[in-house]
């Protein structure tokens, strides 16, 4: 089961439409996919207590939290960010010297 707060998946890089296809290969791999639910509490004997009053019973629970890039060096470097350093497809800045990896 994949638990997600928000109303679809990957929200920061994706749009609704992009996370539904997401959440729907997902599925297709046998994935519960719940977005809108929030963990609220990991009990090891019951499972995790979700915000919505639902419980999953679980063995694991594996937590993925994400980053937010701080793109103000690079700003005030001259690149171009927006909620990250922009790329080309050969990941090149604006600034043909600086790649990302």
């Amino acid at each position: 089961t994949l638990v997600h707060p928000r109303t679809h998946l990957m929200e920061r890089q994706l749009d609704a439409g992009a996370g539904e296809v997401l959440a729907t290969a997902l599925r297709g791999l046998g994935v519960d996919v719940r977005c809108g639910v929030g963990a609220k509490a990991w009990d090891p004997e019951a499972g995790l207590d979700c915000d919505d009053g639902s419980r999953i019973a679980a063995d694991h629970v594996v937590v993925a939290a994400g980053v937010r890039a701080n793109t103000g060096l690079a700003a005030d470097a001259g690149l171009a960010v927006d909620r990250g350093i922009l790329v080309d497809d050969r990941l090149a800045t604006d600034d043909g010297r600086v790649h990302a990896l």
